[in-house]
């Protein structure tokens, strides 16, 4: 994936815009796994990530590889889930995001269960910006 300059310069450095919620999936039976020690990541949401969002839609490619573009850490932000499924970022800058986590649990002999979450946020406004991933979120 080809990235510039100009495309991450809106997410660089600090601002005055939160985003926080929780990410959860609802098990068979009504039970609720939150994403609790599960990294939570704030990523641009710009020409070049909505093609890796879309592939990732389609089952094609994971949101985030592991061969990452290293400027991808200048400007994506990590938060960690508490023991309840919440996570916060604060000094974001004003700009649109997707937000990204896994909720997983074992059950038995069926092994992991659960899945990846993403949604989007935009904190253009600034201020503080809620954010609940769910069942409808997921992939």
């Amino acid at each position: 994936m080809n990235y510039t300059a100009a495309e991450f310069d809106a997410y660089k450095g600090k601002g005055a815009a939160t985003v926080y919620g929780q990410a959860f999936l609802r098990q068979q039976g009504g039970g609720v796994v939150v994403c609790a020690g599960e990294p939570v990541v704030l990523f641009p949401h710009t020409a070049s990530f909505e093609k890796v969002v879309a592939l990732a839609r389609q089952h094609v490619q994971p949101v985030l590889g592991d061969s990452a573009d290293p400027r991808f850490k200048e400007v994506a932000r990590i938060a960690t889930c508490d023991a309840q499924g919440n996570f916060r970022f604060a000094g974001i800058p004003r700009a649109r995001w997707y937000i990204f986590s896994r909720v997983r649990w074992s059950v038995g002999d069926y092994g992991q269960q659960g899945g990846e979450l993403l949604g989007e946020v935009d904190t253009t406004g600034g201020g503080e910006q809620q954010v609940l991933l769910t069942d409808s979120n997921r992939l």
